[in-house]
């Protein structure tokens, strides 16, 4: 994380960091935070398991995997949108909630996530181009057009922001 900077030279980590510092948390709950922002990869990705976070504190501080969920759920909450997921469907989905209710295509986009993400993977839409899916995609037939990762954005053509770790064109 720290090699990922973006155009002011802010890397990922340091703009993670200082989002926490403004949130008020606890030291047990910030030093928590930070070994999760420690444990994502270049892409922003938790590639950890909650045990392994766990055992990164101990003896220092003791946690269990409940409260380590607790503390990875805000620091999902930061910035960009998508950040400490652990899967692509999680990144997404992560993303997706930052969203306004009534966003176009915002429906649609949450089932393909939910139930279709290896179509989309494989750039096979066929199976969704039935009625009931094309109905529901009138007016964002791209919704997931693109993304990037860390600190850039890219706009899909519902002028949504995605940052994601997948390219699709």
């Amino acid at each position: 994380l720290a090699e990922v900077a973006d155009e002011r030279g802010e890397s990922l980590r340091d703009h993670l960091l200082a989002q926490l510092e403004l949130a008020g948390l606890s030291s047990d709950d910030l030093a928590t935070a930070t070994t999760i922002v420690d444990a994502l990869n270049e892409d922003g990705y938790l590639t950890e398991s909650l045990a392994e976070i766990a055992a990164s504190l101990a003896p220092e501080i003791e946690r269990d995997e409940d409260e380590i969920e607790r503390v990875l759920m805000l620091v999902q909450m930061l910035e960009p949108a998508g950040v400490a997921a652990r899967t692509l469907a999680e990144c997404l989905t992560l993303q997706l909630d930052q969203l306004e209710a009534d966003t176009p295509g915002l429906e649609l986009a949450r089932r393909i996530v939910e139930q279709h993400l290896e179509l989309l993977a494989l750039r096979d839409l066929t199976p969704l181009a039935n009625p009931v899916w094309s109905a529901s995609a009138t007016g964002t037939p791209n919704f997931f057009r693109g993304a990037t990762v860390g600190l850039n954005t890219v706009t899909s053509a519902a002028d949504v922001e995605l940052k994601g770790n997948f390219v699709i064109t």
